[in-house]
């Protein structure tokens, strides 16, 4: 049985309960550090802590989808030249994922710099159909650095593995409307700017995502769903990663999607993306700054 954090609110999820589990080629996932011990030791101690958060969600997303873990750089010489690097990578499926770890009422953000560097590998030739995905892990631990900043790996593994919520794979499609729609803030801490996918966004999709995909200004024709869930017996370093629900979320017609989105946007270099310079033939009405006060 799943988690239940949230009491009540998350029992509005009951329907992924009942939803086939996942069938894992591997159920002993083993933790691996995207960063150097020394960069970790070294960097602000907070950035050191996100690391192995982040590497955490990245096998878990190998473990649920396949494929490797950020051992590719994707090298694109078109509209100049652009490095993307993905979480998870899975050649033969031509699949490109992008794991995103966010703790109870927190958004995820959409950074200026990173979704044009995916728009731009969308209308690559680098992949024949590219698949690309932020794949979405929410997560109990709200104070994730008055709770967990100086622990072990072990610690931290084990608080993980218990609190792992659900888990939402939404295409490229959806988040780069989403990012071309919003308004673009400041992350003062990284001094980068970004645009809200706010946490009652995310729950909605859980929740209902066909509703949600109404609520965003796109048809929920363009979309199929799927809800699963997460395997009982799953475990990290031997740590026993509790079930959770998993939804998936695909264009009905990818390549109809790429080849519009190709035709679209095939003059547009990467930094008049960044500056959306499109967005001047394009109406705006959607508003991704309302939030509600849902526990999760």
């Amino acid at each position: 049985m799943a988690k239940t954090p949230g009491g009540k609110n998350f029992e509005r999820t009951k329907d992924y309960q009942n939803s086939p589990v996942f069938e894992m080629k591997e159920k002993k996932l083993i933790y691996s550090l995207q960063q150097s011990l020394f960069e970790v030791q070294n960097d602000w101690p907070a950035k050191g802590l996100r690391a192995r958060l982040g590497s955490f969600f990245h096998v878990v997303d190998k473990g649920i989808h396949g494929g490797k873990i950020k051992d590719t750089k994707l090298i694109l010489n078109e509209g100049g030249l652009n490095i993307v690097t993905p979480d998870v990578v899975d050649f033969e499926k031509e699949e490109v994922r992008d794991s995103k770890g966010v703790s109870c009422g927190r958004e995820v953000k959409l950074f200026d710099w990173q979704v044009p560097k995916y728009a731009m590998l969308q209308k690559s030739s680098f992949f024949n159909l590219p698949r690309i995905s932020y794949d979405i892990f929410r997560h109990g631990i709200r104070r994730l650095e008055s709770e967990l900043l100086g622990e072990s790996e072990e610690v931290l593994l084990g608080r993980l593995s218990s609190e792992v919520m659900y888990s939402i794979s939404v295409p490229f499609s959806i988040i780069f409307e989403l990012w071309k729609k919003g308004n673009s803030r400041q992350d003062i801490q990284r001094h980068e700017t970004y645009t809200r996918f706010n946490s009652s966004m995310i729950n909605a999709l859980l929740l209902d995502p066909e509703e949600a995909m109404e609520s965003f200004g796109l048809s929920r024709e363009d979309y199929s769903f799927e809800r699963r869930k997460f395997p009982e017996g799953a475990t990290m370093d031997g740590h026993e990663i509790n079930s959770f629900p998993v939804l998936i979320i695909r264009d009905s017609n990818h390549s109809e999607f790429v080849r519009n989105f190709r035709e679209r946007y095939a003059e547009f270099t990467y930094q008049e993306l960044v500056e959306r310079t499109f967005l001047q033939e394009e109406e705006l009405e959607l508003d991704l700054d309302e939030d509600d006060d849902l526990p999760f």
